[in-house]
């Protein structure tokens, strides 16, 4: 929610369409959303790895007032 980058062991799951670079959101398990970023790995990728960088997040949302 700060805006920290999201490592590849916190991935729960990412679709297979995700390719590096793609604009993607971050989300907690019930769907809540955490942040926005560039993606570093594809889906599959991230989904597989368990070290590494998978979204370099360029904005959370902490400190958004809704």
């Amino acid at each position: 929610m700060k805006g920290g980058d999201v490592f590849a062991k916190h991935i729960v799951n990412a679709p297979d369409t995700i390719h590096p670079s793609d604009e993607v959101i971050v989300t907690d398990e019930t769907g809540q959303l955490l942040g926005v970023g560039s993606a570093l790995l594809s889906g599959s990728d991230m989904n597989y790895f368990g070290r590494g960088v998978a979204v370099r997040v360029r904005r959370g949302t902490r400190g958004i007032h809704r």
